[in-house]
């Protein structure tokens, strides 16, 4: 996680990325190892793979709060095929938002894009040196500063290996005569002294580079301390007799409210009895109650009949009714009187005229006529309506 940090501090995390996501708090070196708030640590993942993903040359949208974060971390899982990474990940310890698969992913596309952007990796984190900075001899490493003596850990290896050897293995040789002029050499010591560099990187996780600190805090939390000690005892001091005063007022109190206790008690006791009382007594009325209702309902049903029927007793409506239907009837027996008086007469007229010519031909045979009927035309003739 480490590594993956630097990666991103090289690809300009710290810039670009929190210039696209205003709303996404920077991460630090743990921040996907362990469990904190996987909803938060989820987006935060498919926010900084979408970043890498684009630093690589691939399209993809940047994500929102409210997408469906399974179909991202699917585009996520898409575009590390089309850049080659084969690896097999499992979504769903993806959707957690943090783990070993989540750093693995974000890793992957960190090494894609530094390849794409042409940023050179080193795994240790440290620049390459240049020709004049490999000229810097790491004092501090090679050399003990008190002593001034090389350490033991930092020697040739090969004397190392070769310290407890026997020496019929390795024959001794007549010692070298130098034959360097001691003035000259010191001479070109300080002629060179001025281009040498020592650089002593200190190191934050080393408790010797915070003991500083550490004393002066010390210091000043004792200048602290003896500045407040007194106010603080003046504090103490005043608590403690408000405290002692507040707990004689509530002696005094509760003495003054004994009798007054005592009669609420009883005034609830009684108000207990009174309100059991009152429930039984209410229980009685309520069924009385009931039965006056059903009672006066059936008076309003009475009433109501009662009602109806005097209606209908006074009411001459019907009576009205019947008269205009006796007058119709009048009406239409007077017309049919006078259409039976027409068909009579008509009738006659034509009885007289076959009479008429009935006795013109009896009269001209010699027969005698036929009796008259009961309308004196023909006889035995019956007249039908």
């Amino acid at each position: 996680m480490e590594d993956l940090f630097e990666k991103l501090k090289l690809l300009e995390y710290f810039k670009e990325f929190q210039r696209l996501f205003k709303n996404v708090q920077p991460i630090n070196k743990h921040y996907f190892a362990m469990k904190t708030k996987p909803e938060e640590q989820l987006y935060t993942f498919v926010c900084i793979s979408a970043w890498l993903v684009r630093k690589c040359g691939l399209p993809f949208d940047l994500p929102r709060r409210d997408d469906d974060f399974r179909a991202v971390i699917t585009q996520i899982l898409y575009a590390l095929g089309q850049l080659g990474i084969d690896e097999d990940f499992s979504q769903a310890r993806l959707q957690r938002g943090w783990g070993e698969q989540v750093i693995n992913v974000v890793d992957a596309l960190a090494d894609a894009a530094l390849e794409q952007a042409g940023i050179p990796w080193n795994p240790d984190g440290e620049e390459a040196l240049d020709d004049e900075q490999a000229l810097i001899v790491q004092n501090d490493d090679l050399f003990d500063l008190e002593s001034g003596r090389p350490q033991e850990d930092q020697r040739d290896p090969i004397l190392q290996l070769t310290k407890d050897a026997p020496l019929s293995r390795y024959p001794l040789k007549p010692p070298l005569l130098s034959d360097v002029d001691t003035d000259e050499w010191r001479l070109e010591v300080e002629r060179l002294l001025p281009q040498l560099k020592i650089t002593i990187r200190p190191d934050p996780k080393d408790w010797r580079s915070h003991l500083g600190q550490i004393h002066k805090y010390k210091e000043e939390m004792d200048a602290s301390l003896a500045a407040t000690k007194g106010q603080l005892e003046t504090l103490y001091n005043s608590i403690g007799q408000t405290l002692e005063k507040l707990a004689k007022r509530e002696k005094y109190i509760n003495s003054q409210s004994e009798g007054l206790l005592e009669e609420l008690k009883a005034a609830q006791e009684e108000l207990t009895r009174t309100k059991e009382q009152y429930k039984s007594v209410s229980g009685g009325v309520t069924e009385r109650s009931r039965i006056l209702a059903s009672i006066s309902q059936e008076v309003e049903d009475i009433k109501h009949e009662l009602d109806e029927r005097g209606t209908s007793m006074t009411d001459g409506t019907p009576l009205i009714h019947i008269k205009k239907s006796l007058q119709k009837l009048k009406t239409e027996v007077a017309q049919l009187d006078v259409r039976i008086a027409v068909a009579v007469n008509t009738l006659l007229k034509a009885r007289l005229r076959e009479r008429g010519h009935f006795t013109n031909a009896v009269n001209t045979a010699g027969v005698a006529p036929p009796e008259e009927d009961d309308f004196g035309i023909l006889g035995g003739a019956n007249l039908q309506f």
